[in-house]
């Protein structure tokens, strides 16, 4: 399945501690600002001091992060290219929790890789240029809940997909952001977003910063989550599944045909009266075998199936069935069709016969018959076999 990490912390507005932190969350998704990046010639070398300390720490207020992929792989090598992308991981994934703390701040301020449209990474949809400086005091000063949401690829699939870049995720979003409304429960005309894409080494992601703007509507459930999740994998994998679907149905299409070929032979066997059925004679000499010692007993056995009670030769089609066996009575009765509590592949083999017998023009009525569901069950339909069992009981 498709991997898209998905997160969406959030934080209530109002107060000056709530304004502190979305002030710098903001800044921080946008910036990055102040570092270099680590050069490419040290990135082997063993992890700092300083790094070392940090790892430990966010692995110890963070215990989640050390199933990260990024943990692993500063387990199993401890380079300061390691710890710098777990670290950079963690701090991503704990944002809301981390921007609260001042011992975080200074190390969350100085992280780079994000890329900018001029002096800040920060985007929305249509063209206006923004400045972050009013974005972060509209932000901070939000009286509502504001929900920081993460979108996370392997970098693999974001190379491979071209979700590499901030220009991709700026037309991507400008036409997602209107699922992500919704499952939020926010009116269009009053959802607000921004974004900024984080180019890392294993997974590069998306920082997002969503909003109502009347300060009131809007809220997100775990069911919105995964409406938000299987869209995005939906969208940004389509290409990966269109090829998936196409197999499938290039699998189902054959499979389709060769019940259709299956189907026709036995609607004609059943018409030229030449129907042979492996299961069927076993499960009769089966019964027959037990006959024997059922001598002083007559048997009814019930059919049941689709065709009407006024089928002409239905009693004849009894009669071949259950002729040989002097001590049984075939007795039939219709039955119904419920597609919804179909399984898959009964749904399948119903609609090859459903298009077996659009070829047969003289099958109109039993085409007509299958084609929704019906229940054609009554209790008169058991009379027979009630009154022959009484007639049978008394002649005993």
């Amino acid at each position: 399945m498709p991997r898209v990490i998905f997160k969406c912390p959030h934080v209530k507005g109002g107060t000056a501690k709530a304004a502190a932190h979305l002030g710098n969350a903001v800044g921080y998704i946008a910036t990055r600002k102040g570092v270099q990046r680590i050069d490419p010639g040290k990135i082997d070398l063993l992890a700092t001091e300083n790094q070392i300390n940090m790892v430990e720490k966010l692995a110890r207020e963070f215990p989640l992060s050390k199933g990260l992929e990024e943990y692993v792989d500063y387990q199993e090598s401890p380079t300061r290219g390691n710890a710098s992308e777990f670290i950079t991981r963690a701090i991503e994934d704990n944002l809301d929790q981390i921007a609260k703390m001042e011992n975080y701040v200074d190390y969350i301020a100085k992280r780079p890789r994000a890329q900018r449209f001029g002096s800040h990474g920060l985007f929305t949809s249509g063209s206006d240029s923004l400045t972050l400086s009013k974005i972060q005091e509209e932000v901070a000063h939000h009286p509502g809940t504001v929900w920081l949401p993460i979108i996370s690829l392997r970098r693999e699939d974001a190379t491979r997909l071209g979700f590499d870049s901030a220009e991709k995720w700026k037309d991507f979003l400008s036409g997602y952001s209107i699922e992500m409304a919704q499952a939020m429960k926010i009116p269009l005309e009053q959802f607000r977003w921004y974004a900024a894409f984080h180019d890392e080494s294993h997974h590069p992601h998306v920082h997002m910063v969503c909003y109502s703007t009347d300060g009131k509507s809007g809220y997100l459930t775990q069911h919105g989550i995964e409406r938000i999740k299987s869209g995005l994998a939906k969208e940004i994998f389509k290409n990966d599944l269109t090829e998936i679907y196409a197999r499938q149905t290039q699998r189902r299409d054959s499979l389709n045909q060769d019940t259709q070929k299956v189907l026709r032979q036995l609607i004609q066997q059943m018409q030229d009266g030449t129907l042979s059925n492996e299961r069927i004679e076993q499960l009769m000499l089966e019964l027959a075998k037990q006959l024997p010692d059922l001598t002083e007993k007559r048997i009814a056995a019930l059919a049941v199936g689709c065709a009407p009670m006024d089928t002409p030769d239905l009693g004849e089609s009894m009669d071949k069935l259950f002729g040989p066996l002097p001590q049984l009575r075939g007795f039939y009765c219709q039955g119904g069709l419920d597609y919804a509590r179909m399984g898959a592949v009964d749904r399948a083999m119903m609609a090859a016969l459903r298009a077996a017998l659009k070829a047969k023009p003289d099958q109109a009525e039993m085409l007509a018959g299958i084609a929704k569901s019906f229940d054609g069950t009554r209790r008169e339909y058991l009379e027979p076999v009630i009154r022959w069992a009484g007639q049978a009981q008394a002649a005993e």
